[in-house]
């Protein structure tokens, strides 16, 4: 089966995720083969990730969230909740520097729609992480990244992938200092 159709916009800082349920190896090729997948796109949302706040409970907080739909990437989630003016007009630009200074969370809930099968192995797949991006699946961190442009792949053992599964991720600008 082939991979499943991807955005065709930037997904800059977090965000095109894939749940693919794997089989076993293939004897011949050696490679895992997808069965299939669901795209989590929907029900994200977003803030600002308050300095020396802790990332799970900024997560799972309810307050100060903006809904959204990835990909995506903070400059157009804060020009579409008319939060910044357009960079790209007049000297806007300096303006809104800040916003690559501080740090910024996104979250989404979702339940998967049909689960791994005997020999078979459920995997989160990240597309489009920001450079420095930690990311959380049911309060425990399951991926930190330092690395732009690269895709992340990510193992779920068995209880991970239960219908109440809840993914979160948080970006950092922290450690680019």
């Amino acid at each position: 089966m082939g991979r499943l159709p991807r955005p065709s916009t930037p997904s800059s800082p977090t965000c095109y995720i894939d749940e693919y349920i794997l089989a076993g190896l293939d004897n011949q090729n050696h490679e895992m083969t997808p069965l299939r997948g669901q795209t989590l796109a929907d029900n994200w949302e977003w803030k600002q990730h308050p300095s020396g706040g802790d990332d799970l409970k900024v997560l799972e907080g309810e307050d100060g969230w903006t809904r959204t739909s990835v990909p995506t990437e903070v400059f157009r989630d804060l020009l579409d909740a008319g939060r910044i003016p357009d960079p790209f007009l007049d000297q806007n630009e300096l303006d809104v520097q800040w916003v690559g200074e501080v740090d910024w969370a996104y979250r989404t809930a979702f339940t998967v729609d049909n689960g791994p099968g005997p020999g078979e192995q459920a995997v989160l797949v990240f597309e489009g992480l920001d450079t420095f991006a930690s990311v959380y699946l049911n309060g425990r961190l399951i991926l930190t990244s330092e690395v732009a442009a690269r895709t992340h792949v990510i193992g779920l053992i068995p209880e991970e992938h239960v219908p109440r599964t809840s993914s979160r991720g948080y970006e950092s600008s922290q450690e680019r200092e």
